[in-house]
């Protein structure tokens, strides 16, 4: 989330709008899956699993915290090195699309 929902979705805008759709929809991946994980927490309350479910959440929340930061500060890293490695390039067809969908995968 911290890499393509925060740092470089502009950037990959700029590469590819399919790429930035593609990346966009991982996002929103990833917030259902933990939506998925407070409703398990949530259902643990119901079968009166109180002390679970409190540390669930509070493990669920600080795990994404530190992961969204960690994820926003190597990106930013690998944006730089990036910067330092590369010039400005636009996937503009329909093999170029395809290779960098296979680098992603």
């Amino acid at each position: 989330m911290g890499w393509l929902g925060v740092v470089f979705k502009g950037d990959i805008s700029q590469v590819s709008d399919i790429l930035a759709i593609a990346s966009t929809t991982g996002y929103l991946g990833s917030l259902t899956t933990f939506s998925g994980w407070n409703q398990k927490m949530l259902q643990l309350c119901v079968k009166s699993h109180w002390v679970l479910s409190v540390v669930g959440f509070l493990i669920g929340i600080v795990l994404v915290a530190v992961l969204i930061t960690l994820g926003v500060e190597t990106a930013q890293v690998f944006r730089w090195l990036l910067g330092k490695l590369s010039s400005n390039w636009r996937v503009n067809s329909f093999k170029k699309q395809i290779a960098v969908m296979v680098f992603w995968f």
